[in-house]
């Protein structure tokens, strides 16, 4: 069966509930799938898909208001939440792991060090100067 939109399937159980009793027009049950079905029974399960995607439509709008209502309200906080970090940073520093009692996360420590960027940086002028690469022209 292929998947429908939920336009599409309420169309169709409209359709149908439509069209029960055009199919009831000449007896009063009908055996569909080896069960018996009267036209309230067979009409039953339709009305209630419908009512479970009203349901599902008003929920689903009420989540995207939900959502943009924190949204909303993040936005508002962020100044006020740079500020706090920004005392919190000042009060026990700013690599500090007592900042999570704060409700924030150290910075991360720098994973060089100044002398270890030193030593980096003049083995790379060696290396470029061996290849004669750290020109912008290159030589003939």
């Amino acid at each position: 069966m292929p998947k429908l939109a939920k336009e599409g399937k309420a169309k169709r159980d409209r359709g149908v509930l439509t069209a029960i009793p055009k199919l009831f027009a000449k007896s009063s049950e009908h055996s569909i799938a080896n069960q018996q079905y009267t036209p309230a029974s067979l009409a039953k399960p339709f009305e209630d898909h419908l009512r479970a995607m009203a349901r599902v439509r008003e929920l689903t709008i009420a989540l995207r208001q939900a959502v943009a209502d924190e949204r909303k309200l993040d936005l508002a906080l962020r100044p006020i939440l740079a500020g706090i970090k920004a005392l919190v940073r000042a009060r026990v520093g700013p690599h500090s792991s007592r900042m999570r009692d704060y409700g924030f996360e150290p910075d991360k420590k720098p994973s060089m060090s100044a002398h270890t960027k030193l030593l980096a940086n003049v083995k790379r002028q060696a290396t470029r100067q061996m290849r004669g690469s750290g020109r912008k022209k290159r030589r003939r």
